[in-house]
């Protein structure tokens, strides 16, 4: 993939992934995408997928960062489809696996 896959976590209502890439003279632009479906298990499971957009960048420098996206349009479609006010969702994504409870 464009990037190596370094940790996970959940900080309130939002997901924090540490990537690693070749990079340095462009500016990378990260998005955490949900085709918007729930799996149905228990705990109910989502896939996501982080889309990298390196603009290009040719140079070789190795970047770790971390990119920290919001959950709460999961949280609230999780509460459009269950009806309840608490919740545990496992999220999963290319190299990981993590629990969002609510």
């Amino acid at each position: 993939s464009e990037y190596d896959f370094e940790s996970v976590s959940i900080d309130g209502d939002d997901i924090l992934i540490t990537i690693s890439y070749g990079g340095g003279c462009e500016d990378h632009h990260f998005r955490l995408c949900w085709d918007g479906s729930f799996m149905e298990s228990h705990p109910v499971q989502v896939d996501l997928e982080l889309i990298h957009d390196g603009h290009g960048d040719a140079c070789l420098a190795y970047i770790t960062s971390t990119h920290r996206f919001s959950l709460v349009p999961l949280k609230e479609a999780w509460f459009e489809a269950y009806g309840t006010d608490t919740g545990t969702i496992m999220i999963n994504g290319d190299g990981f696996s993590t629990l969002y409870e609510f």
